[in-house]
């Protein structure tokens, strides 16, 4: 009857640690929420515990986006012809606002991206 018993605690207690531990990767950070709340410290990459019932782990992309801008034809003051090629690169700056927001437009509302264009 006892060996039950232990059993059940010994899956209860593997079930609630499984619940708790989070992977995050390398190009990735981990913004935890406390009933609701940021918290000021977040998780690098590796191995996060959490609390289960407390806590909620966001993972923010860290990687920077970009955008390709389509080639326009354009005709310059003297008549000359010109073709302007473009990219866009994106970084994120206001990682918490990133996972609060309502995802990259939300960041982009909130003003949280630098933005260079590269000719």
């Amino acid at each position: 009857m006892i060996i039950y018993v232990l059993v059940v605690v010994v899956v209860l207690g593997a079930m609630w640690l499984g619940t708790s531990v989070r992977i995050i990767k390398q190009f990735e950070r981990g913004v935890v929420f406390r009933f609701g709340r940021v918290r000021a410290v977040t998780r690098g990459p590796g191995l996060a515990l959490i609390a289960p019932i407390a806590d909620r782990l966001q993972k923010v992309n860290m990687q920077i986006i970009t955008m390709p801008v389509p080639a326009q034809d354009g005709i310059t003051r003297d008549n000359v012809m010109v073709r302007v090629d473009a990219v866009v690169y994106m970084d994120q700056l206001g990682r918490a606002n990133l996972s609060t927001g309502a995802g990259r437009a939300g960041a982009r509302a909130a003003g949280a991206t630098r933005a260079a264009a590269v000719a």
